[in-house]
């Protein structure tokens, strides 16, 4: 029974999540993009839990092969959604048909895997779950999870570098770390199958995925998001928050005239830190400052924050 605790508590904590975001986004193409992820892991965990019920027995149902590759295709859309969602942080709405390819190459790898038997051939009992019985194209699942997944980590890369707005760069960060958490799992269980292992995703998965979308989750839906790199030392963010302890906001006299150009650089910095720290509440951030909430909004609309 111990073996359920990790797909359980996945599907719960994907209902929680299900539930918390499903009313509370504007209908932009990333919250529908990953409601649609929601949706779709929703059944990935589904079909979690059956193979785990049907694969301890030694004889497997007549749709066990069916439920597998229906297993396959979610994830095949996961990383659709995912690569989809990189390019709209980083390219914007305007160009979010850059992305679509992966949606179509997704629809072809689906076709392959419910319609032929060339990527999975059926499915065996390895005791506890069920694994599939691989088919002469079985190599291009990894390829595809490979390449979708560098394409998205290439794409949070190149934002966190070019964008200007310091929470988008903030959200490209935090999904890098997502993706991190979504791969590493996906790696391990291609690598150990690849070396000869009964290694099973359904068991590994469901514990990467879930932090995946916990993170996600909040990189998207934050208008605020902390910078985690305050908290690791020898970083510029850990030295500027250090420095920031004794006062929140530079204030200028006539004996520290600074370049405008710095001064502007470092008044966004600390707006940025004291609405983080504040969790974007302009009158919290403000008595932080020691200024007016007026003056709170005329400098975010100078900066762009």
């Amino acid at each position: 029974m111990l073996i359920y605790i990790p797909v359980v508590a996945a599907l719960i904590i994907k209902l929680c999540l299900l539930h918390r975001y499903r009313g509370s986004w504007t209908t932009s193409g990333v919250s529908k993009t990953f409601l649609c992820l929601l949706a779709v892991q929703m059944v990935a965990s589904v079909l979690e839990v059956a193979s785990l019920y049907y694969g301890a027995s030694s004889t497997l149902p007549a749709f066990s092969v069916l439920f597998l590759k229906v297993y396959y295709v979610t994830l095949f859309w996961l990383l659709a959604f995912l690569l989809q969602i990189s390019m709209l942080i980083v390219y914007g709405e305007l160009n979010k048909k850059v992305g679509l390819i992966a949606y179509v190459v997704a629809t072809m790898m689906t076709a392959v895997m419910l319609f032929t038997d060339g990527i999975v051939i059926g499915a065996q009992s390895i005791g506890y779950t069920v694994t599939r019985i691989p088919g002469d194209y079985y190599w291009a699942i990894p390829v595809y999870g490979v390449v979708l997944s560098s394409l998205a980590i290439g794409v949070c890369i190149y934002g966190y570098r070019v964008l200007e707005n310091h929470f988008e760069r903030l959200r490209c960060m935090y999904l890098l770390v997502a993706v991190c958490s979504l791969t590493a799992p996906i790696l391990f269980a291609v690598v150990s199958m690849v070396m000869g292992y009964q290694t099973n995703a359904a068991i590994i998965l469901p514990i990467g995925i879930t932090l995946f979308l916990i993170t996600l989750g909040y990189a998207l839906s934050s208008e605020t998001l902390y910078d985690i790199r305050m908290w690791i030392p020898f970083t510029q963010a850990f030295r500027l928050d250090m420095a920031r302890h004794s006062e929140f906001f530079l204030r200028y006299d006539g004996s520290e005239m600074l370049a405008k150009e710095k001064r502007a650089r470092h008044e966004k910095r600390y707006l940025i830190r004291a609405l983080a720290m504040s969790d974007g509440n302009q009158k919290k951030a403000a008595k932080r400052l020691g200024i007016s909430e007026s003056a709170i909004s005329i400098k975010r609309k100078q900066y762009g924050i």
